[in-house]
């Protein structure tokens, strides 16, 4: 797969994504529009963190913030709310060219 999240990682001494972090992320990708990309950012301050979780498509842009003591609890904050916005996207969404087979 290609490498489709950028983050920014601001007062972070390192990726603050472990593996099963990045999964999700690419789980909520693949569910998206197929030209769909990530962004993210992450900034340490002085009551914990705040993170910015962008999909960006040709589609739209499903974007949550969120802020938290705990690192974790601020991704599964931003996961969260970006899976509910692709899923309502995908039970939503219209097709121009649809074919009646009646």
């Amino acid at each position: 797969m290609v490498e489709t999240i950028k983050i920014d990682n601001t007062g972070l001494t390192n990726n603050p994504l472990d593996p099963e972090s990045r999964n999700k992320i690419n789980s909520l990708i693949e569910s998206s529009p197929s030209d769909a990309n990530a962004t993210m950012k992450i900034n340490k301050t002085k009551l914990g963190y705040r993170g910015i979780l962008k999909i960006i498509s040709s589609q739209g842009v499903f974007k949550a913030k969120a802020c938290h003591r705990n690192l974790k609890d601020m991704f599964n904050s931003l996961i969260s709310s970006v899976d509910t916005q692709v899923k309502t996207w995908r039970t939503n969404r219209k097709f121009d060219d649809a074919i009646d087979c009646a």
